[in-house]
C-alpha cells in the first residue's frame, strides 16, 4: 500500500525532506503495511520549526484503533532514540498529539 498524501499536500515535498526523515518515514511506512492500513501524509513544509527544515512529517491517526496509536508510537519511539535539542530538552522521534486540528502523529528528526 502506497503512501497517500491529504488533499493539498503536495507528494512532490517529500523530496525536501532530510535522509534521516525519509529513513524514518521509510520505518512508519513498514510498520503501516504490516497491519495493512494506509499511511497518510497531512503535513510536510510549513513555514514554522522542523516542518519548514524538511525534519518533521504529519501522519494521520483516525484509521488506527486506540491500541495501534499506543503500539505506533512505541514502536517508532522504540526504533529511533529521543535526543538531547538546542533547548536542551529531550524530543521524541514520534508524538501522539493535538495542537488545535485533531490528534494526530508527529514524527521528528534532529538532523
Amino acid at each position: 500500500m502506497p503512501i497517500a498524501f491529504k488533499q493539498g499536500v503536495s507528494p512532490a515535498d517529500v523530496l525536501s525532506l532530510t535522509v534521516t526523515m525519509l529513513i524514518v518515514l521509510q520505518a512508519a511506512k513498514d510498520w503501516f503495511l504490516v497491519i495493512n492500513k494506509p499511511l497518510v501524509m497531512t503535513s510536510l513544509l510549513r513555514q514554522d520549526g522542523v516542518h519548514a527544515l524538511g525534519r518533521a512529517v504529519d501522519i494521520r491517526s483516525t484509521d488506527l484503533t486506540e491500541a495501534e496509536v499506543v503500539a505506533f508510537e512505541s514502536y517508532m519511539n522504540d526504533k529511533f532514540k529521543a535526543w538531547r535539542g538546542q533547548d536542551k530538552k529531550m524530543h521524541k522521534t514520534c508524538i501522539y498529539h493535538d495542537v488545535g486540528q485533531g490528534v494526530h502523529f508527529h514524527l521528528q528528526v534532529q538532523k
